[in-house]
This record gives C-alpha cells, structure tokens and sequence, in this order.
C-alpha cells in the first residue's frame, strides 16, 4: 500500500533569491513523485514557486489563470469550497484521468 507524506515549509525556508535552503526542500523537489496535490491557496506564491520546481510525473491544484503553466490538472472551486471538498474533486478527476489506480 503507498504511503502518504505530509510536509510544511515556511517562507523563512526560502532564500531572498528564492533558493530552496533546508535540505528537506532540495530533496523534496528533487524526489521524483508521480503526483503533486497542491491544495495551498492561491495567494501563497511560495507553495506555488516550490510545486513548480518538484520533479513530479504530474502535478494538481486549484485554478488560477496565472498558474495555467504550473498543473498538468486545474480544479475551479468557489471561495468558499473546503480542503475536503477540493480533494474529493481532485481525486475524481484523477481516477476518470488514470482509470488503473482506481482501486489502490
């Protein structure tokens, strides 16, 4: 069974030139996953800057038309759509997208 990870960074992890500086972020974007959920808000630009700059086969988060180069996959949700919600719409779309992982 796959794991899930969950990890949290903090704008202090970032340099003024925005290198990555803990080595937990280097590795993190250099890991080579299949997917990246991002589920940040849209007004984090440094969850974003880091979602594109991970190393991920495919990559996933809420739509904004400044990011439309970042996500393979772009959920529209309304202002007032909770964390939950969002993933159960992420995971739906995935599953019709790639119909093999349907039961893992």
């Amino acid at each position: 069974m796959a794991q899930l990870n969950f990890s949290y960074c903090h704008r202090s992890d970032f340099s003024l030139t925005f290198k990555l500086k803990s080595p937990q972020l280097q590795n993190f974007s250099r890991a080579g996953f299949d997917l990246i959920m991002d589920l940040s808000p849209n007004d984090l630009f440094f969850m974003k800057f880091l979602a594109g700059l991970c190393n991920a086969t495919f990559k996933a988060g809420t739509y904004t038309e400044e990011y439309v180069d970042l996500y393979d996959l772009m959920i529209r949700e309304k202002d007032d759509t909770g964390i939950h919600e969002l993933i159960e719409h992420m995971l739906h779309y995935l599953k019709i997208i790639n119909p093999a992982h349907n039961d893992q």
